[in-house]
C-alpha cells in the first residue's frame, strides 16, 4: 500500500456562524468517516469529536477517531474477511473518551481540520472565555 492510499484530502470550505450568550455548549465537530473497499461496499471507518478552538485565528485540529470493536469470534472474523464493521446504533450521542468507558473500541486514524475562528462582541454581551 503506498502512502497515497493511507489518506484522502477533502478540500471544501465550510462557513458557519454561531450566536451565543454563554460558552456552555461550545461548538464541536462530530465526525463520521466512511470507507469503501475494493468491491465498492461502504462501511464505517471511525467516529471522532473535535472542539472548535476558543481563541481567534487559524488553527489545525487533530481529531483522533475510533470505531466500535467487533465483539465475539464470529463478528471479528466477519469484520476481517467481509469488511462488516459494527456501527453505533444511536449516532446522536456525543461519545467522548469518558463516555466510552467500558465500551470496547479500536483506534481508527486521525482527521486533520484547518479552521479559522473569529470571535466578535463576546465582552459586549457579558460572555467571558477565561
Amino acid at each position: 500500500m503506498d502512502d497515497i492510499d493511507k489518506f484522502a484530502v477533502w478540500d471544501h470550505p465550510i462557513d458557519l456562524h454561531y450566536k451565543c450568550k454563554a460558552v456552555r455548549g461550545w461548538p464541536k465537530f462530530q465526525l463520521e468517516v466512511w470507507q469503501a473497499d475494493n468491491e465498492g461496499r461502504y462501511s464505517i471507518a471511525g467516529y471522532g469529536i473535535g472542539v472548535v478552538p476558543f481563541e481567534p485565528g487559524n488553527h489545525k485540529i487533530e481529531v483522533k477517531c475510533w470505531a466500535p470493536k467487533p465483539q465475539g469470534y464470529f463478528k471479528q472474523l466477519a469484520s476481517w474477511l467481509l469488511g462488516i464493521k459494527p456501527e453505533l446504533k444511536f449516532k446522536d450521542i456525543n461519545m467522548s473518551a469518558a463516555e466510552r468507558f467500558g465500551f470496547e473500541t479500536e483506534t481508527a486514524g486521525t482527521v486533520e481540520i484547518e479552521v479559522g475562528v473569529i470571535l466578535k462582541d463576546f465582552a459586549q454581551h457579558g460572555v467571558t472565555l477565561f
